[in-house]
């Protein structure tokens, strides 16, 4: 495996090729191992379309070719995701025939988020969202890199979303949700967001069922890296515009074209 570079810090993927075909005919997208993970990393990283994927160490480093990829203007508004979008503007959930209230925030609670998303689905024995990558997440907070969006009905969180952000590109992470629709309301708020926001794209990473149901679609990897580089280079987003307030409001927009 002499072709897998070793990671030491964030300067090591200054010089890391993702797309050399060798990564995808032998090493089944891996690109690169690491012996820790942190903040400045993960940055690096996904600059380059690179994430780890491994729940310790020596953690490896991915470049998926093809790459899903959701362009926030495309997303699949099927009929009963419409209808929660219409209650989540008056701040409403239904369950059973009963409101409750609803309201969505951004980065108001990552560590709770982070743990639903941690934890183990049925069938499962756990995820890849190790503690070292969720510590790296947290610390990745400060410049603005790492995100969550939270849906809270009657004031308990019940859903949420992670994903990350360098200039005008998103990388949606994982979801989790304790109620019906809900992982979908908080990838619809994102996407709302996104559209304000001139989003172009958001990489998914691997193709799932549930992903291209909701309008994903796979890119050559070379497509995806030329795309990635000029969004990454845009102006960032301003993320302190979306917090501390509600976020209910955003999803107008998915509905103003429909």
């Amino acid at each position: 495996m002499s072709e897998i570079k070793f990671i030491s810090g964030a300067d090591s993927f200054k010089v890391l090729n993702p797309l050399n075909p060798i990564y995808k005919q032998r090493y089944e997208g891996i690109v690169a191992f690491s012996d820790t993970l942190r903040a400045e990393m993960l940055r690096a990283g996904y600059a380059k379309g690179v994430f780890p994927w491994s729940v310790s160490a020596p953690y490896l480093w991915f470049f998926t070719d093809p790459r899903l990829v959701l362009d926030p203007s495309q997303l699949i508004i099927s009929h009963s995701l419409r209808k929660r979008i219409r209650d989540a503007l008056q701040n409403v959930y239904r369950r059973d025939g009963i409101k409750h209230k609803l309201e969505i925030f951004l980065d108001h609670a990552p560590e709770d988020v982070l743990s639903g998303c941690a934890a183990a689905r049925p069938g499962q024995d756990g995820t890849w969202i190790s503690r070292p990558l969720r510590r790296a997440y947290l610390e990745s907070m400060k410049d603005g890199f790492f995100h969550t969006i939270e849906c809270r009905v009657d004031g308990k969180l019940a859903a949420g979303l992670i994903f990350d952000s360098i200039g005008r590109m998103l990388y949606g992470e994982s979801m989790f949700t304790t109620l019906p629709d809900l992982s979908k309301l908080a990838l619809s708020t994102l996407c709302s967001i996104a559209r304000s926001e001139s989003v172009h794209m958001i990489d998914c990473q691997e193709a799932t069922e549930h992903l291209i149901s909701l309008g994903g679609t796979e890119l050559s990897g070379s497509d995806f890296y030329q795309s990635l580089q000029k969004e990454t280079a845009r102006d960032p987003i301003d993320w302190r515009l979306y917090c501390g307030r509600s976020l209910n409001d955003c999803l107008g927009i998915l509905l103003s074209d429909k």
